[in-house]
């Protein structure tokens, strides 16, 4: 990271403490365990890992519904998957299914894509 990057970084951060609200909170010993686990995983303070969980909390709190075929779609687009990938991919899983279970791959068909 740069000198002038990191000179910023603190001028936000200090900005952003300025504008904190302080609060206290009791914990009992599980939910302070999960605070310092985030705060070891993130690298970051207990207020800062509570405030990161809270906000995420909230983002999908006000979410809305999910329209799962559309994230599903979305999901697709993103991973650029044409039938012939998708016929790929289902043949590996069943495959490997087999494999592990100790049966014969072959005895197994695979479903057609729908396509559209």
């Amino acid at each position: 990271m740069s000198k002038d990057i990191k000179g910023f970084a603190k001028i936000h951060d200090v900005a952003r403490f300025a504008a904190m609200t302080h609060l206290t909170l009791g914990l009992d010993a599980d939910t302070a365990g999960s605070v310092k686990h985030l705060t070891d995983t993130w690298g970051v303070s207990a207020e800062e890992a509570v405030c990161r969980a809270v906000k995420s909390v909230d983002a999908v709190l006000n979410a809305g519904p999910i329209d799962r075929v559309e994230a599903f779609k979305e999901l697709q687009r993103l991973l650029e998957l044409t039938p012939e990938k998708q016929r790929h991919g289902k043949r590996r899983f069943v495959t490997r299914a087999a494999e592990l279970v100790g049966d014969d791959p072959s005895r197994h068909k695979l479903p057609r894509f729908r396509t559209a």
